[in-house]
């Protein structure tokens, strides 16, 4: 008697999920963390992974070596970008400072835009080839559908929260909200930008609650961190100098220009800054670190030496004038500091301000300078006890195991549910 046909043997194919970056893995910031954390923890036995990175970096963080380990049994394709050249986000941001200015660039930013997606499309042609047999993308900047998506692609395609709040701009930039051209301009770019998008995994409340573009699968999964390496240590601080930590990019888009006009307008003796990253602004961190001896320039750090510069400080200053990740934040809590946030990213962090690790605060020299005054007068509990309770709720909802469980569990709902998603 003859047995089933061998090809009913084998075991089914799984999907293949394809994450595009539009930056090298090795840049190792908010958006690299994200795909290194969610990959590393993926259920392999369900699903094929593929990883669309490009040669696009401001500066690198992590190494290859670092990286590569991470990242085994992931395929990476690695594409060639423009942005090394163009960056529009950051021009609109800077401009943003003058509404004329900002409107010029806008529109000129829309009208050279397909230009731009057709470049990249030619210049990649044969790199993109793979994505054509994924069964999901997942898109880091909304904005890639536009030509990372192989012609004929039947994949599902979910956008993301990374660098767009779905907003269309206008919660990002409050003194625009004003002028109804520029809320008419920026409601066709939050449509007109994010192409052939079914779902969106959002990433905040405020962003939810908020949002201009809407899919009809999307979900509300937070971002995590890495709660083993991001601890509060087994001391507390209850005495000494009060320390006051920034991490991040530094420039004007994450406010260092602002958290150092405020610490130049404070002599008091019994408190630190220290700061670790880089950017445009290093210039003028190095030659302030170099006359006040109360800052400490770390530069980038690797993650377990980063990971005990937060363990050592007890106030987290994140005066971001523009921010849809916030992981230092995460990684700042999970740590058992107490952050001082700017009220730009109110909605961002409500649940931390309740629980009391967390305060809003104007992104203004004047408002952050009264705040730190006040904290060095007043520290906020430092103990031991307090720390660990901070890193405790981080453990039980913002793990990044936590997060990719959600998230791979909501790739296969969409999967499953395929034919009731918008034209699929």
């Amino acid at each position: 008697m003859s047995g089933p046909p061998k090809d009913s043997l084998a075991a089914p194919a799984r999907p293949c999920v394809c994450f595009v970056a539009f930056t090298a893995i090795t840049a190792g910031a908010g958006t690299e963390q994200f795909l290194v954390q969610v990959l590393r923890r993926a259920p392999r036995d369900r699903f094929e992974l593929l990883l669309v990175e490009t040669d696009y970096a401001r500066f690198e963080r992590w190494s290859t070596e670092y990286v590569d380990p991470l990242l085994v049994g992931v395929r990476r394709i690695r594409l060639s970008s423009s942005r090394r050249s163009v960056e529009p986000d950051r021009l609109l941001l800077l401009a943003s400072r003058s509404r004329f200015l900002y409107l010029i660039s806008a529109v000129g930013l829309l009208l050279a835009r397909p230009g731009i997606f057709r470049a990249e499309r030619r210049r990649n042609a044969a790199a993109l080839g793979p994505i054509q047999n994924a069964d999901l993308v997942y898109l880091i900047r909304n904005e890639d559908a536009r030509w990372v998506l192989p012609q004929g692609s039947r994949a599902l395609v979910v956008g993301s929260t990374h660098c767009d709040d779905l907003s269309g701009g206008l919660v990002s930039f409050p003194a625009l909200r004003s002028s109804r051209l520029l809320r008419a301009l920026f409601r066709a770019r939050s449509r007109g930008r994010s192409g052939r998008i079914d779902s969106y995994h959002v990433t905040q409340p405020v962003f939810w609650e908020r949002r201009l573009r809407r899919g009809r699968h999307d979900a509300l999964i937070p971002l995590g961190v890495d709660t083993d390496l991001f601890t509060p240590g087994i001391n507390g601080r209850e005495s000494g100098p009060t320390r006051f930590l920034f991490v991040g990019s530094l420039d004007p888009m994450k406010g260092t220009d602002v958290l150092l006009e405020a610490w130049g307008q404070l002599d008091h003796a019994g408190m630190e800054l220290h700061l670790a990253g880089t950017g445009p602004l290093r210039s003028q961190v190095e030659q302030r670190a170099a006359r006040d001896s109360r800052i400490h320039y770390h530069g980038i750090l690797p993650s377990v030496e980063l990971a005990a510069v937060y363990r050592s400080c007890d106030v987290f200053l994140f005066p971001s004038r523009f921010e849809t990740l916030g992981l230092v934040a995460l990684e700042a809590l999970s740590s058992g500091l107490y952050v001082v946030a700017s009220d730009t990213v109110r909605g961002v962090f409500d649940e931390f301000e309740r629980r009391g690790s967390l305060e809003y605060v104007p992104p203004t020299a004047e408002a952050l300078r009264a705040r730190i005054q006040a904290l060095v007068e007043r520290p906020p509990d430092r103990s031991s006890t307090a720390r660990a309770a901070r890193h405790a709720r981080m453990v039980e909802a913002y793990d990044w195991s936590v997060v990719s469980r959600q998230l791979f569990a909501w790739f296969e709902a969409l999967l499953s549910e395929r034919a009731d998603v918008p034209g699929r």
